[in-house]
C-alpha cells in the first residue's frame, strides 16, 4: 500500500486517544500517525508523549492554545508534504470516525484526489443527537446554500487526500 499518514486532531481526548491510536496501528501496521494536539489540559498531551515513546509510527505536535481544528489540518497538510507521504487521511479522535473505515477512504483515492467520509450520503450515518446533531445538519445545509455546491458534507474531518495534489495548493492562503 502507498505511504499513508493518518492525522488525528486532539483536544482533551484522554478517554479516546489510546483506543483510536491502537486500533489504527493494529489494523494498519504500515501506516504512520500524526497527532496534532490543541494544547489539551486533561492529560491527553502526557498520554500522547507516552504513546510516541512506545511506537516509532507515531509523531506528535502540540499547538499553542486556541489555534483550532483548521490550524491542525493545515499542520497535517504541511507535515504530509514535507515528509513525502502519498496519502493523508484526517479524522477525529472522539470515536465518531471508525479506524476500520480508513481502508475505504484509501481505496477511493485510487479514483479521486479527495475523498470525504460523509454522514449525509447513501450508506452514511451519524450518531450525533440533540444539539450537536442539529448543529451538524444546519451547518451543512447553510454551507451548501452559501457555496452553491452539490456536496452534502462540509463539516466532517474524516477525509482523504492525495498528497501530490495538496502540494499544488498555496497553503499559505489557508493560514
Amino acid at each position: 500500500m502507498s505511504k499513508v499518514l493518518v492525522a488525528l486532531s486532539t483536544l482533551n481526548e484522554i478517554g479516546n486517544i489510546e483506543y483510536i491510536v491502537n486500533e489504527i496501528l493494529v489494523t494498519y501496521p504500515t501506516f504512520k500517525i500524526l497527532i496534532v494536539d490543541g494544547n489539551s489540559s486533561d492529560g491527553t498531551w502526557e498520554k500522547l508523549r507516552e504513546l510516541e515513546t512506545l511506537n516509532q509510527s507515531i509523531s506528535i505536535i502540540r499547538q499553542k492554545k486556541g489555534m483550532g481544528l483548521a490550524s491542525a489540518h493545515l499542520i497535517s497538510f504541511i507535515y504530509a508534504i514535507e515528509n513525502k507521504f502519498e496519502i493523508l487521511v484526517t479524522m477525529d479522535s472522539d470515536r465518531s470516525h471508525q479506524p476500520k473505515e480508513i481502508a475505504s477512504v484509501v481505496d477511493k483515492l485510487k479514483e479521486f484526489d479527495v475523498v470525504i467520509g460523509s454522514r449525509y450520503c447513501n450508506g452514511g450515518k451519524s450518531d450525533l443527537t440533540g444539539y450537536r446533531g442539529a448543529i451538524s445538519v444546519i451547518a451543512n445545509k447553510v454551507a451548501k446554500l452559501v457555496i452553491k455546491s452539490d456536496l452534502n458534507e462540509f463539516t466532517t474531518a474524516f477525509r482523504g487526500f492525495k498528497v501530490d495534489q495538496l502540494s499544488k495548493l498555496d497553503l499559505q492562503l489557508l493560514n
